[in-house]
């Protein structure tokens, strides 16, 4: 069994469509949240190590976990198959 969420989006059109993303568990014991991807964005908050995390976009080994442009860094988290 694959372990991936699909998301249903609306396009510009007003069409339906899904987007698969992935899903990841966070391993250290506190993980900065970040406005961008980069440590030179703003701080938003923290996740605690266990923390299950979805995954819309990947950059620069980073990982954007909301679609509100929440960002966290790759080698922090552990990625499901």
């Amino acid at each position: 069994m694959v372990n991936k969420e699909v998301n249903l989006l609306k396009g510009n059109n007003g069409a339906n469509y899904t987007k698969e993303v992935k899903r990841a568990l966070v391993n250290t014991d506190i993980l900065n949240v970040r406005s961008g991807c980069g440590t030179a964005f703003p701080k938003l908050g923290s996740l605690t190590k266990g923390t299950e995390v979805f995954i819309y976009a990947q950059e620069n080994g980073w990982s954007q976990i909301s679609m509100e442009s929440r960002w966290v860094k790759d080698q922090y988290l552990d990625f499901k198959e």
